[in-house]
């Protein structure tokens, strides 16, 4: 009976001591709200775009996390849950954790950046645009090159991306409504 005390309390020692592989994992908690980012990178016809939602942590994975989708300005309303399954490991420099592979890349932003950057790209940025990669390295304000913040409006026969113009306003209110800023 001693020997099993031991090892049920030696196993719940270990279990609590082990960490996820991702020191950037511990950014983010169960019930945080967050900024999804999404590049898409372009061809010989289209530019490169970037799609932004809100999103809420619900549940982490070995190596992905769980998330709800609470807007739906860079993905269709029929699809309710992201699995941001993230790179590993992680370039030295990133300090939001990211998600990529051969063309398309993805971050999770945590609550406590979530208002610095709605507001760079609502008021410093002018145009709506941030270069993917300094975001995920927290250098976006020094950005001078960066890509367009676009939104995905559904018509009745396809979806399509609305390159041209960006992020609305009212996109961007949703979003802070969303974050609560």
């Amino acid at each position: 009976m001693d020997n099993l005390s031991t090892y049920i309390l030696e196993k719940l020692r270990i279990n609590k001591d082990t960490k996820l592989e991702n020191k950037l994992i511990d950014d983010f908690s169960i019930g945080d709200i967050c900024l999804y980012f999404k590049f898409f990178p372009g061809d010989s016809s289209n530019p490169n775009f970037i799609t932004v939602d809100v999103v809420k942590v619900t549940k982490f994975l070995s190596k992905s996390i769980i998330c709800q989708y609470l807007t739906h300005i860079g993905v269709n309303k029929s699809i309710n849950q992201l699995n941001f399954k993230y790179t590993d490991p992680q370039d030295d420099e990133n300090v939001f954790i990211e998600w990529k592979d051969n063309k398309k890349r993805s971050t999770l932003i945590p609550t406590k950046y979530c208002e610095e950057i709605i507001d760079y790209i609502e008021n410093k940025s002018g145009n709506k645009s941030i270069s993917f990669y300094n975001l995920v390295r927290n250098k976006y304000k020094e950005s001078s090159v960066g890509t367009l913040i676009v939104e995905l409006y559904s018509t009745e026969k396809n979806i399509i991306w609305k390159n041209v113009t960006g992020i609305k306003n009212f996109s961007l209110n949703n979003i802070k409504k969303k974050l609560n800023i």
